[in-house]
């Protein structure tokens, strides 16, 4: 894993919750998953740094692109609607990639470098935390 060189990762895809959710898969799950979530505007690559260093303290690391974002899908909405990127669609991606993966409980790690006003028409409030029950 060379943070200089993206396609020194290891990249996969996974077809969840009706798209193809490209991600990073480093690492293998001695002290725990790890999915780490880019903001917005941001891919996976954004975490290049922290890969290799969380990889070595014994965590397997998911880095997806969230959908929309780099090799992602990018699913089209209806005019005026983004419902297919609600907070509650993009956890339901992350969901189901760790059904996908068999991965019953994970931490999530994200960052963004925008603020959220929560309390407008198009919000709704999703946990941070997830155990799928798989």
């Amino acid at each position: 894993m060379d943070p200089l060189n993206p396609e020194s990762f290891t990249h996969k895809k996974a077809f969840v919750n009706g798209i193809n959710l490209h991600y990073i898969d480093e690492g293998r799950d001695v002290n725990g998953v790890l999915i780490l979530c880019h903001g917005f505007p941001d891919l996976w690559y954004g975490w290049r740094y922290q890969i290799k260093f969380l990889v070595q303290k014994g965590f397997q690391v998911l880095v997806p692109d969230l959908r929309g974002f780099g090799q992602s899908d990018a699913p089209r909405c209806p005019p005026n609607s983004f419902s297919a990127y609600s907070w509650k669609t993009i956890v339901t991606d992350l969901r189901d990639l760790m059904d996908a993966l068999s991965i019953p409980r994970a931490i999530f790690i994200g960052h963004d470098w925008t603020t959220d006003d929560s309390s407008g028409p198009n919000s709704d409030s999703t946990g941070a935390a997830w155990s799928s029950g798989a």
